[in-house]
């Protein structure tokens, strides 16, 4: 459908260039590589005889920026044919949204993207669309609105994934779809997991401690033939699905040959994630029962259909101006990858805050080591990361640094210097926002005693039987307190709830209570 589609790639950016013209490559796409805006026309008026049908624009470039160059492109008589213009940004901010639309642009990509929402733009833009059944209404609604359609409500998966905020962002997203979830921090633990209890699917991460990925799935299917299991035949059926910041090709092949059914890449985009669970888990009929034992993959992924010019739907949540306006944050973005939660989001920033602030120390110790691997696999953590909260500059940067490692190449003292100063600005934003007083949501009157009783008690139930359900009280609680002492208690209750002191937290429910109740 694509093959010999010339493609124009514009990006200063060798290792973004390189990345994204593989990606197009892979969809047997015809790609050409530009490093400035200047080469950009230069190759576009070489190549007359076979013009351009596409070209994907960065947006931030020296000299001849993305707008400018496209303008240019646009206003030249001179060229046999008009190619169709994506702007592609790390940036994703409403300003350069609306740039794009007011230059005639015929889409955007938001970095960091999937190959497949790639693959979907390019689609999109050359009038080449492949939709995939019943998923268009859930795509453009509002991340508000997506429980309202939950095709995967009560499937049960279990999640495989070291990094905590990685982790929360995946279980936030899932639990959004009514989808139960169950945890293990490696593949050891998984193993174990899944011999004592029946999942839908199963989402691995690739590289773990302990045991990673692909051996433990290794181990999972091999269970199909031993002899002391149990209902055996279900390790053959069971569904297995990589997730991994990787993105090239030989790494497909690896998780197949593996014995995986299919791949998501991170940070994990919330439309691709479900497209790959509603293709493996039915629940409605009988859950893994339904799923043929590992087949192949398929040669291109499964494609979610996007508008190419949709913009990120959160406009229907209360999502705090001051969020929007982080230079170094796509707000956005974040937000929508953790199930359009914006307290959920806020928390794992401040988490990113306190376990990731010294990430350029640390990776620069973990250089002074005569193996790479260690940091190396510290990048891989990192990009998952900061991919997950919208840092896409500083995202960007880490993978550029994780392309040299990966190569045996010490990383250049100027990339170093540019990851602290991409960091510090992302910790400082971060540090601005949280240190902002919370804006109440609307006008929202403050709770009396009885109804402050009332959620302590959903509260307590909470922490005891469905931690998941516990954020949405205590943002409740927070936004409904005046009282300073009251206040104070009750962040304190949050923190303890975070950092899973669950005993403790009780303790200061049962003070609360005291505090009250009316004494007789």
């Amino acid at each position: 459908m694509l093959r010999g589609v010339r493609v124009l790639v514009v990006d200063d950016n060798q290792v973004s260039r390189e990345i994204m013209a593989d990606m197009l490559r892979f969809f047997r796409l015809d790609v050409t590589v530009a490093a400035s805006g200047a080469a950009a026309l230069a190759a576009l008026h070489a190549a007359s005889e076979r013009p351009f049908e596409l070209v994907l624009m960065d947006w931030r470039m020296p000299g001849m920026d993305g707008d400018e160059t496209a303008q240019r492109i646009q206003s030249d008589t001179s060229l046999t044919s008009q190619p169709k213009i994506v702007m592609v940004t790390a940036y994703g901010r409403e300003d350069v949204i609306r740039r794009a639309e007011h230059a005639g642009m015929d889409g955007f990509l938001i970095k960091p993207f999937t190959p497949s929402v790639l693959l979907d733009t390019v689609l999109s833009v050359l009038g080449r669309r492949r939709v995939l059944e019943n998923t268009e209404a859930l795509l453009h609604a509002a991340p508000a609105a997506l429980p309202m359609v939950r095709p995967l409500s009560g499937a049960h998966i279990l999640l495989v994934e070291d990094n905590e905020i990685n982790r929360e962002f995946a279980c936030e997203l899932l639990r959004s779809e009514g989808i139960q979830i169950d945890t293990a921090e490696n593949g050891q633990e998984a193993l174990q997991m899944v011999r004592a209890q029946v999942f839908d699917a199963v989402l691995m991460d690739i590289q773990m401690p302990v045991l990673d990925g692909l051996e433990a799935t290794r181990r999972m299917r091999a269970l199909a033939w031993d002899t002391t299991v149990a209902n055996r035949e279900r390790f053959a059926r069971m569904p297995i699905i990589a997730m991994t910041a990787m993105a090239m090709v030989q790494d497909a092949e690896k998780t197949r040959a593996a014995g995986m059914n299919d791949h998501v890449t991170k940070p994990i985009a919330p439309e691709r994630l479900m497209a790959v669970l509603s293709k493996w888990v039915k629940p409605a009929s009988g859950g893994i029962s339904s799923v043929p034992a590992v087949p192949a993959m398929p040669a291109v992924p499964a494609v979610l259909t996007v508008p190419a010019a949709a913009k990120p739907q959160t406009d229907r949540e209360a999502v705090p101006q001051a969020l929007l306006e982080l230079a170094s944050l796509d707000a956005r973005t974040g937000i929508r990858r953790i199930g359009g939660k914006v307290a959920a989001y806020c928390k794992q920033l401040q988490r990113f805050r306190d376990h990731h602030r010294d990430a350029h120390a640390k990776l620069q110790q973990l250089l002074t080591i005569p193996n790479l691997q260690p940091a190396a696999e510290y990048c891989h953590t990192l990009k998952g990361i900061t991919g997950n909260i919208g840092a896409g500059a500083l995202y960007e940067k880490i993978c550029e640094i994780d392309v040299d490692l990966k190569q045996g190449k010490l990383p250049a003292d100027s990339d170093l210097g540019a990851l602290y100063t991409l960091l510090s600005q992302v910790m400082a934003d971060i540090d601005h926002f949280s240190a902002m007083p919370s804006a109440p949501v609307g006008d929202v009157a403050p709770l009396p005693p009885a109804d402050i009783l009332e959620r302590l008690g959903r509260l307590e139930q909470a922490l005891r039987y469905d931690l998941g359900a516990a954020e949405g009280i205590l943002q409740e609680l927070r936004t409904g307190v005046s009282d300073p002492t009251l206040a104070s208690t009750i962040q304190e209750l949050a923190q303890k709830t975070d950092m899973f002191i669950i005993d403790e937290a009780l303790v200061l429910i049962d003070t609360l209570r005291h505090t009250l109740q009316p004494t007789t």
